[in-house]
C-alpha cells in the first residue's frame, strides 16, 4: 500500500468520525480546538423571565451583560494606586509588628527604667540634703575670723562689688561699685585690711 493511499484513507476515516459526531451531537461548532461545553441550539434555550430572588431579567448594553469588562486607563491607574496604598499600609503594619519588643525585652526595659528613676530620685534627694546642710552651715556662720575681723573675700566684677564669706562661701555683698571701689578695691576689704593691720 502506498503512502498516498494510506494518507487518503486516514483522512476519509477522520471525516467519517466527524460526521458521526455531528449527527450524534448537533450544534457543535467546527473549531480547531476542543470545546468542553457544546453550543445549545437557540430553539432549546429557555429564559426565565422572573428569577426567584430578583426582578425580571432585562437586557443591558453594559459590558458586564456581554460577559466582558472594560476599564479606562484612568480606572486602571486608580486601581493600581489603591493596591499600592493597601500594600504600603500592610507593610507598615508588618514593620510595626516586627519592631514590637518581646515580653522579655519589655520586662528588661521596664526594669531598666525603674532603676534609672530610682537613681534620679536618690540623686535629687542627695542634692536636697546637701543644699539643706549648706544653708544650715551658712546660717550658723558669723562670717568672722577668730580675731573678730570679717572674713570677706571677693572683688569688683564689672560695675558691681561681689563679696563672699571665705568660711561658708555665702554671698554677703552684691552691690553697684562706686568709683572708689573701682580705683582702690571694695570698701569692705579695705576696712578688713585696716582692722588686721591694727590688730597685728
Amino acid at each position: 500500500m502506498s503512502i498516498k493511499k494510506s494518507v487518503q484513507e486516514a483522512m476519509d476515516m477522520a471525516e467519517q468520525k466527524a460526521a458521526a459526531r455531528e449527527a450524534a451531537r448537533p450544534g457543535i461548532r467546527k473549531h480547531h480546538y476542543k470545546r468542553l461545553i457544546p453550543d445549545i441550539p437557540k430553539d432549546q434555550v429557555v429564559v426565565d423571565a422572573k428569577p426567584e430572588n430578583g426582578p425580571p431579567a432585562e437586557a443591558s448594553d453594559s459590558p458586564l451583560s456581554s460577559g466582558s469588562t472594560t476599564f479606562t486607563f484612568e480606572q486602571v491607574q486608580q486601581m493600581m494606586a489603591s493596591m499600592l496604598q493597601t500594600n504600603r499600609e500592610a507593610m507598615l503594619e508588618f514593620a510595626r509588628e516586627l519592631k514590637k519588643p518581646s515580653e522579655e525585652d519589655a520586662a528588661k526595659a521596664a526594669e531598666a527604667k525603674q532603676r534609672k528613676e530610682r537613681l534620679i530620685a536618690s540623686m535629687i534627694e542627695a542634692a536636697k540634703e546637701e543644699i539643706a546642710a549648706r544653708t544650715n552651715m551658712q546660717n550658723a556662720c558669723n562670717h568672722r575670723k577668730p580675731n573678730g575681723v570679717i572674713n570677706y573675700g571677693g572683688q569688683v566684677h564689672g560695675e558691681r562689688v561681689r563679696l563672699i564669706c571665705k568660711t561658708c562661701f555665702k554671698e554677703l555683698t552684691n552691690r553697684k561699685a562706686t568709683s572708689e571701689d573701682i580705683q582702690n578695691g571694695p570698701l569692705e576689704l579695705l576696712v578688713e585690711n585696716q582692722m588686721m593691720g591694727m590688730n597685728s
